[in-house]
């Protein structure tokens, strides 16, 4: 399914990649899906997830590793909301991908 676009919005990049879910921190279960990266969120799909982080409540991102048990993938990008929920992304060229949050983060 196509995603659907807001007013003023476009897309900047595409990509399959994969979603982690954490506890204490810990990443341990991946959803492999699809990024799209738009000039106002990030939008993910895959599994039965569907899910939105408009980057005007991102508080921070950072580099981090994902993996089942022990992280070990150095893919990582660790998002923390303002509301203080995470998000843990695991994407290929991760410095890209991190310029593209940063420049559009409120």
């Amino acid at each position: 399914m196509a995603l659907e676009l807001k007013e003023n919005e476009n897309i900047i990049k595409e990509t399959p990649s994969d979603y982690w879910l954490a506890i204490c921190g810990i990443t341990f279960s991946q959803t492999r899906g699809h990024y799209t990266f738009t000039n106002q969120r990030i939008h993910f799909v895959g599994g039965f997830k569907d899910i939105d982080i408009p980057y005007s409540e991102i508080e921070s991102i950072k580099k981090c590793a994902v993996g089942p048990l022990i992280p070990f993938i150095p893919t990582g990008i660790k998002i923390v909301m303002k509301n203080g929920k995470k998000h843990y992304l695991s994407v290929l060229g991760r410095a890209e991908i991190m310029d593209i949050i940063q420049k559009h983060m409120a």
